[in-house]
């Protein structure tokens, strides 16, 4: 970047668009990165500033500054990351300083582009040290979607939209599940589930979806696996006597208070028909159920003290932190930040909460 040829006495003006933006270079960026400059240190202060956009999955290499660099995050969700150090999400507003001589990186998240302004501190002509490339083990150890499998994924996706109602988007899911080799039966039982969750209006919608998604993959050749079909109940105990041992099991402790006192109807639904003759069905284990409830409950609104119940249901049918993330990076990466940015804050106050429990019982 050429010296900006200022005057003490005179203010100077770059006009927006003045610098012409170009494609940030191969061996120092990873995929699609735009740079722009917007002006150059000058005598009085030694640090120039540039736009740079990265597409989803772009990032810069590895480097330092020899007097440091401020971010200033202007668009989209981004990762940042020192030597040694995890990766830190950042976001819109936020601000970034990486002390001189810091070995860094910087960019998008696989799933959203981030664009930030840069300020960095120029010495001797030089506002960087270019190091190796960020490799793709290094920057996915990040992406915490990856700790899903495929059909995890499309049960995340699949269970979202149903929630939502979205049945364009539904569509679209039950054909990619199915296409990850999901069979019939365990989208069936995904869609039979969510009632309970969700009502019987979008299960129905759901199923009514289902049914049109295979006819016309029938009508084009494709012949669905059908899968295990569930199983009956144990003839030894009751479905409420199963379901009080299920729920039981997925809670930590047995289950009462105020609300089950007060409707002890409610207490007998939840025991015997959701927990008992639903999640008692096989076809889909504990996990998974739970994997599916989560979803659907973060998609949604006004259930916050239900999602935070089954984040923790989830912890204790086996699901891993980084799947708990996976999930929402999912539900992220397709009904948006904005709509799931509570169900993450959400599962931060879980695991806090879970961490701390931890600490106390170590005691």
């Amino acid at each position: 970047m050429k010296r900006c040829e200022e005057q003490d006495n005179f203010i100077t003006i770059i006009r927006n668009g003045s610098q012409e933006p170009f494609k940030g270079p191969e061996e120092w960026f990873t995929r699609d990165v735009i740079v722009e400059n917007l002006f150059p240190e000058n005598n009085l202060f030694p640090y120039s500033g540039s736009l740079v956009k990265f597409q989803p999955g772009a990032r810069t290499a590895w480097h330092t500054h020899p007097i440091g660099q401020r971010l200033i995050i202007t668009e989209g969700v981004g990762w940042v990351q020192q030597w040694g150090e995890p990766i830190e999400e950042v976001r819109e507003g936020d601000v970034v300083w990486f002390p001189a001589g810091v070995k860094h990186w910087h960019g998008a998240t696989p799933t959203s582009s981030m664009s930030h302004i840069a300020l960095s501190g120029v010495y001797e002509s030089q506002a960087a040290e270019w190091m190796e490339k960020v490799s793709d083990e290094q920057y996915n150890k990040k992406n915490k979607k990856q700790a899903l499998t495929l059909k995890q994924e499309n049960m995340v996706t699949i269970s979202a939209f149903t929630a939502i109602g979205y049945l364009p988007k539904l569509r679209i899911a039950l054909n990619n599940g199915l296409d990850a080799r999901l069979t019939i039966n365990e989208i069936k039982e995904i869609l039979i589930q969510l009632y309970a969750y969700t009502g019987f209006p979008r299960s129905l919608n759901g199923l009514i979806a289902f049914i049109e998604v295979i006819e016309e993959r029938k009508s084009k050749g494709i012949d669905d696996e059908l899968g295990e079909e569930a199983k009956a109940l144990p003839t030894d105990k009751s479905s409420i006597e199963l379901g009080t041992e299920i729920q039981t099991k997925l809670v930590g402790s047995p289950v009462s208070g105020k609300l089950y006192e007060f409707a002890p109807a409610i207490d007998k639904f939840l025991k015997g028909h959701l927990f008992g003759d639903i999640f008692g069905r096989g076809v889909l284990d504990y996990l998974s159920r739970e994997m599916v409830t989560i979803a659907a409950l973060a998609s949604m609104d006004g259930v916050d003290s239900q999602l935070m119940s089954h984040y923790s249901m989830g912890l204790n049918a086996g699901l891993t932190e980084d799947q708990l993330m996976g999930i929402i990076s999912v539900l992220e990466l397709e009904i948006g930040h904005e709509k799931i940015q509570n169900a993450y804050q959400l599962l931060n106050i879980t695991l806090k909460d879970k961490n701390l429990k931890q600490k106390e019982n170590k005691k």
